[in-house]
């Protein structure tokens, strides 16, 4: 008989019999009491003072023994039972305790030891490493099929892989530069840039550049971008980003500035030149003929020398 050792709730049978004929004795628990030894030590009474009967009809002459987790924590118990009937007899018992759980020796399962060593390597740095609990499954990167971490991951083995139906992809065409590489670019470089979480979206710059693939000095009609004044930032157009002669008489059209366009005070005397207008400028007669007769201004002062 064995047990588990340094272990609670165990029990251990005993056998009570008259020794005049050999038959088992029933209904003698209360008489039955027995002393206890661990690993050769002085005997103690069990923490079970007396037994239990297991069945007197169907296990007769059987008592139960219940031992404490203490009571087991050894190698060799020696249990010696006693009843005080007359001519009642129990034999002791001798057990030997074993470990619940048992190492397993993978050596001795499969006889290698390299075989013992991988099996440590999978089922303990590797797993925790490179199992998917949630999906129950090994996680595998290309590189893992051929072992390799060349140019060509594949090592000239053809992988049998199609991206939809009558799609194939050749040999060589998945790479560790441009799968694992540009996967990693998308979801870790550029995406910490461009992607809006707020908006579950990637974002764009408007760059000229990335439409043409170069910076051309003049945008064609096919690269005009439609933009609305709301979009401007205030002060984007200044007279330094305007050309000297960016506008010239001959690009304004005949009447596109009339009175009913300009504010009422777009023009007055502080933002024109001192020597804006000089006689070179100005044509008498046009000058009188489109003046009211109020607001005419002296001919004389004109040829005199202009307005200053």
């Amino acid at each position: 008989m064995a047990i588990y050792k340094n272990k609670a709730s165990q029990k251990v049978a005993v056998f009570a019999y008259d020794s005049s004929d050999g038959s088992a004795k029933t209904g003698d628990a209360a008489q039955i009491t027995a002393q206890i030894s661990k690993d050769g030590a002085a005997c103690a009474a069990t923490d079970d003072t007396n037994p239990t009967e297991l069945d007197a009809a169907d296990a007769p002459g059987v008592y139960l023994f219940d031992l404490t987790q203490a009571e087991t924590n050894a190698d060799l118990i020696v249990i010696a039972a006693v009843s005080s009937t007359e001519d009642i007899l129990l034999e002791p018992l001798l057990l030997y305790t074993q470990p619940e759980v048992r190492d397993a020796n993978a050596t001795q399962i499969s006889g290698s030891s390299a075989a013992a060593n991988n099996a440590e390597i999978v089922f303990d740095t590797d797993f925790s490493t490179n199992y998917n609990t949630t999906r129950d499954a090994w996680v595998t990167n290309a590189q893992d099929f051929v072992g390799t971490t060349a140019a060509d991951p594949f090592n000239g083995q053809v992988v049998s892989a199609s991206v939809t139906a009558g799609v194939s992809l050749g040999n060589g065409a998945i790479t560790n530069a441009s799968l694992a590489g540009n996967m990693e670019i998308v979801f870790e470089t550029d995406f910490a840039t461009n992607y809006d979480t707020d908006n579950n979206k990637w974002q764009t710059e408007a760059d000229v550049t990335k439409w043409k693939g170069s910076a051309p000095a003049d945008l064609t009609d096919t690269d005009k971008v439609q933009v609305s004044v709301q979009h401007m930032a205030n002060s984007i157009i200044a007279a330094a980003n305007i050309a000297s002669d960016a506008i010239a008489a001959a690009k304004i059209a005949n009447g596109a500035i009339t009175a009913a366009k300009l504010g009422a005070d777009c023009i007055t005397s502080d933002k024109i030149a001192d020597d804006a207008i000089g006689d070179e400028h100005w044509n008498v007669t046009s000058v009188s003929a489109n003046l009211s007769d109020a607001a005419k201004l002296s001919i004389q002062k004109i040829a005199a020398g202009g307005i200053r």
